[in-house]
């Protein structure tokens, strides 16, 4: 989404350089997200980038008015928080994440008397 909100805002009747720097700014980290490069770090840029640039002056793009604008924030807020998925890029270079849970036993002290 947050691709097509970029593609609508250039191809608007009105562009300035603000226009191309926000819309330049979310196909990067749209494209980012979307192949799971730095998802956590790219997810949250997109979202400062749609609260930036979309919310104060064009919420109709796309003519879907604000609720476009805002799904596509909470959506890129979410994946933040989520974090990659097992077959992302992030995934292949730093290795899937493990969740462990215990099953009440401690570990060992390592502490040697």
């Amino acid at each position: 989404m947050g691709i097509g909100l970029a593609v609508a805002r250039l191809i608007g009747p009105s562009m300035t350089t603000f226009d191309v720097v926000g819309a330049a700014l979310a196909i990067a980290t749209s494209l980012a997200v979307l192949v799971g490069l730095f998802t956590s770090v790219s997810a949250a840029v997109l979202a400062v980038t749609i609260a930036v640039f979309w919310f104060p002056v064009h919420g109709d793009v796309l003519g879907l008015g604000m609720p476009a604008a805002l799904m596509t924030f909470a959506d890129a807020v979410a994946v933040s928080l989520i974090g990659p998925g097992a077959f992302s890029i992030d995934a292949r270079l730093f290795g899937p994440r493990e969740i462990v849970i215990s099953r009440g036993e401690r570990a060992p002290d390592w502490k040697e008397e």
